[in-house]
Order: structure tokens, then C-alpha cells, then sequence
């Protein structure tokens, strides 16, 4: 479990399933999650977000967000996890890239893996 406080984590993601399930993981492990991005939230140690079917680059919506959020470690979610899909997420500075298929142990070891310095 990642207990450690109630960590401040913003979650960006459309699908509301996929949303509504994280969003309940997340805050057993003692996130304090946020769905939207407002000002005057607490900056969260993470962004998580998914990069589904949503029109734009990824690359612009990522630099979008480490431009509101420089200090957050970015967490991406793609369908597929492959060079195309990876290597321009790390060009934007993202810190870790799970397929939408992770499931919780994943999740719990990349978040473990981010904090500690490691992609």
C-alpha cells in the first residue's frame, strides 16, 4: 500500500468507468484525487492521465499540463504500450506509461518506482 499522508494526485481521465474506478484505488491508497484541474487545488505530486480518443497530440496536452503543473510527475495511460506510443510521452517529460489494461499492482509499483527517481 502507498500510504504516506493524503498525497494531493490530479486525475485526467475521460472514460468516466475507467475514472470512477481509479478514482476510488487511488483514494484507498491515500490519495487526495482531484478530476478536474482548478486553480487554487493543492499541486499534486502526480498527474495521472489518460490518453484515450481525445482529438489533439498527446505531446501538446502533456506540455500543457507540466506547464501548469512543473513540479507533478506525469503518469500517462495508452492503449498501447509500444516506441510510437512511449517514446514521445518521455520526450514531454513523463515520468511513467502503463497500458489501460494496468492493474493495481502495477500502478502501486510505477507510482513506487517514480518516487524513488526511476521512469
Amino acid at each position: 500500500m502507498i500510504r504516506r499522508g493524503r498525497t494531493p494526485l490530479l486525475l485526467l481521465e475521460a472514460d468516466p468507468w475507467r475514472r470512477e474506478s481509479l478514482l476510488a484505488f487511488l483514494a484507498a491508497e491515500g490519495f487526495d484525487v482531484a478530476t478536474e484541474d482548478v486553480s487554487g487545488a493543492p499541486e499534486p505530486e502526480f498527474v495521472l492521465v489518460g490518453l484515450g480518443d481525445e482529438p489533439g497530440s498527446p505531446a501538446v496536452r502533456i506540455e500543457r499540463i507540466r506547464s501548469r503543473h512543473p513540479e507533478a510527475k506525469v503518469v500517462v495511460f495508452v492503449r498501447e504500450v509500444n516506441a510510437r506510443t512511449t517514446f514521445p510521452c518521455l520526450m514531454a517529460g513523463v515520468k511513467g506509461v502503463l497500458p489501460n489494461t494496468a492493474g493495481t499492482a502495477e500502478l502501486r509499483h510505477a507510482i513506487r518506482c517514480i518516487r524513488e527517481g526511476s521512469l
